[in-house]
């Protein structure tokens, strides 16, 4: 197996048992304190799910992993399925991101127009739509 880790094979990586039965790996962080976390799409996770393997046997499953052997502490790695490309963010880059989205939702928010009262829902349009 070609390795492109800077980091030894060795290296603990956390991930979960869905992972290691063979589900595809759609996140990877390096965090800032140089730990792996290969995950799938989750935000939760129960502690009886996570485990803690050398991340070697996870790029052995997926050598899909080694293109994101240079990924600085950090970062993190994402992709929406195993046949999409990898998606790489910084820490900083995601708090901008998420600072601009808030911004620009909070914008729209403001320069919503409300509809005047007695207006049909959008449900009722659409029956209405059905109907013709």
């Amino acid at each position: 197996m070609h390795w492109c880790f800077t980091d030894p094979p060795e290296t603990p990586a956390l991930t979960l048992q869905t992972i290691l039965g063979g589900a595809p790996v759609l996140y990877v962080e390096h965090d800032e304190n140089g730990g792996w976390h290969c995950l799938d799409s989750r935000a939760l996770f129960t502690g009886s799910e996570l485990a803690l393997v050398p991340i070697s046997r996870l790029v052995q499953a997926d050598p899909s992993l080694n293109e994101l052997g240079d990924l600085p502490k950090g970062w993190r790695a994402l992709r929406r399925s195993v046949n999409r490309p990898w998606e790489r963010e910084s820490t900083k880059t995601r708090e901008t991101t998420r600072a601009r989205t808030a911004a620009l939702l909070e914008e729209m928010r403001q320069d919503s127009l409300a509809p005047p009262p007695g207006s049909p829902s959008t449900t009722e349009l659409l029956r209405e739509d059905r109907e013709r």
